[in-house]
C-alpha cells in the first residue's frame, strides 16, 4: 500500500501538516488538496505546515498553502523548514566563533565581535568592548564591558582586574561608580555573570561551569 505523503497529527501545540520529503511536489498539492475537501466540519482549525527537510521557494510554499486553505476550513497559521539558507548558517557560525585580541582597547574606541573575545591587553577608562558572546580580558576592564549584547543571558565577562565603569550582560546593567571591597581586593580572575534573581554577580572563573572553548581566530590590535 501506498505511503501518504501527507500526514496530519494532533500534537501539544496543535496540529501540524507534514510533508514527506522526497514526494513529488505536485503529488504533495493533490494531496493537501484531498485532506482540504475530506475536512467538512464547520469548525475551523489552525495547522502548521512542517516541510522537513524539503527547500521551498516562497512561490511554492504560497502553493502549498492555498491547496490546504482552498475550503477555508483548514487555516495555516505557521510554516516551518528544517533547511537553513547559507545566510542563517554563516551566522550561527560567526556566534560560535571565539577571537583573540591582542593590545589595549583605548578610550574611545569600540570593539564588537559575533561570538566571544579573549582581549590580552587592557581596556582603558572609555574603551567599550561588546560581543554577542562571552568576554575574557586579561588585563585590566577600566572602560565599558558588555556581553551577550543580542539578549544571551548567560554569557559572562572576566577580566583579572575589574575597575569598569559599567558592566552590561544582555539587558542587564551594573554601574561601578565605586568598585565593591571584595573586586579591589581580588587577587585571582573573576567572572561577572546574571545570578537567579536576575543581578549582575561575580564569581571565580573555576566555578563557572561549561566554559567555552578557547579555539579562535586571532584579530590584532595595538
Amino acid at each position: 500500500m501506498k505511503q501518504p505523503l501527507v500526514q496530519m497529527k494532533g500534537t501539544k501545540e496543535g496540529f501540524i501538516v507534514k510533508l514527506d520529503e522526497q514526494g513529488a511536489f505536485s503529488d504533495l498539492l493533490a494531496e493537501l488538496e484531498q485532506l482540504a475537501n475530506n475536512y467538512t466540519t464547520d469548525r475551523h482549525i489552525y495547522v502548521q505546515l512542517h516541510l522537513g527537510y524539503r527547500y521551498c521557494t516562497s512561490e511554492q510554499i504560497q502553493q502549498l498553502t492555498r491547496a490546504l486553505e482552498q475550503t477555508n476550513k483548514l487555516i495555516v497559521s505557521k510554516v516551518s523548514s528544517d533547511v537553513i539558507t547559507v545566510e542563517e548558517r554563516n551566522r550561527q557560525v560567526a556566534r560560535h566563533k571565539n577571537e583573540l585580541y591582542v593590545g589595549m582597547v583605548r578610550s574611545g574606541q569600540v570593539l564588537r565581535v559575533p561570538g566571544d573575545i579573549v582581549i590580552i591587553g587592557n581596556v582603558n577608562q572609555n574603551g567599550r568592548v561588546e560581543a554577542e558572546g562571552n568576554i575574557y580580558i586579561l588585563g585590566r576592564l577600566k572602560g565599558i564591558a558588555h556581553a551577550g549584547v543580542e539578549g544571551n543571558r548567560k554569557a559572562v565577562v572576566a577580566a583579572s582586574f575589574f575597575e569598569a565603569t559599567h558592566i552590561m550582560i544582555a539587558d542587564v546593567i551594573q554601574t561601578m561608580s565605586n568598585e565593591c571591597e571584595a573586586l579591589q581586593n581580588n587577587n585571582e580572575l573573576l567572572c561577572a555573570h546574571i545570578n537567579q534573581q536576575g543581578d549582575i554577580d561575580y564569581r571565580s572563573v573555576h566555578e563557572i561551569r561549561n566554559m567555552p572553548s578557547f579555539f579562535m581566530t586571532a584579530k590584532g590590535g595595538s
